[in-house]
């Protein structure tokens, strides 16, 4: 069953706030028994009238059975949006648009899946290292050697090894000395992300904002010496 709705939305795509006309979905679930149904749901587009984009929220609602209108319950779960999951911190103009769409991706699927999240994180990390840091080995032997020769500022030296940790949690299932599967949540995918975003600061951003600096410092007639104190 579909119908529109007015909301105020904060948009993640752009962060402003708008008040628009979005798409509902709703479904009731099956009817098990007399009065027994499964949990049913709407789902609700809201595109921003700022800047074009969609945002669409998802909420789970128990329907009780004969009632023409959805009964709240205490287990109803509560909404959440997922697309987009979340909005990056910056605009990373330099960086290849392969390694965007992978970290774009792994945005998408945080809220649905940490597990994929980590995975996807993980493949971004170590297709850096390789294919543009030029390292070899297993990833962990490459994360050694990005530390050794590049000197990442902390917190990318600190948090780069959990990549690898996390990726593995996610492809392969772990146990603790219990016998319980470790998961990996939602939070350690929040960290996995920045870290991603630090590396691309790190390997693409950086370099070209110090080349253009230089270019423009030469461009300048700056001398050597003021070259160095300029940047």
């Amino acid at each position: 069953m579909k119908s529109q709705q007015r909301n105020r939305i904060t948009c993640k795509h752009c962060d402003r706030e708008s008040v628009v006309d979005g798409d509902v979905f709703q479904w009731e679930g099956d009817i098990v028994s007399s009065n027994v149904m499964t949990l049913g749901g709407r789902l609700y587009v809201f595109t921003c009238q700022l800047c074009g984009n969609a945002n669409i929220m998802y909420e789970g609602i128990n329907f009780a059975a004969g009632l023409s209108s959805p009964e709240r319950m205490a287990n109803d779960i509560e909404m959440i949006q997922i697309y987009p999951t979340r909005k990056r911190n910056k605009d990373f103009v330099y960086v290849d648009e392969k390694y965007i769409n992978e970290y774009n991706d792994a945005c998408h699927v945080l809220e649905i899946s940490p597990k994929a999240c980590a995975v996807l994180c993980r493949r971004i990390a170590e297709t850096i290292l390789t294919d543009e840091c030029k390292l070899k080995g297993t990833l962990e032997e490459k994360i050694d050697k990005f530390i050794l020769d590049k000197s990442p500022p902390s917190p990318l030296l600190e948090y780069l090894p959990s990549i690898r940790l996390a990726g593995n949690r996610g492809a392969h299932e772990k146990r603790d000395i219990s016998g319980i599967v470790v998961e990996v949540e939602k939070n350690d995918c929040v960290i996995l992300l920045e870290t991603i975003e630090m590396l691309f600061d790190f390997v693409f951003m950086q370099p070209k904002i110090k080349a253009e600096k230089i270019g423009t410092a030469i461009s300048g007639g700056f001398s050597h010496l003021e070259l160095l104190i300029h940047l």
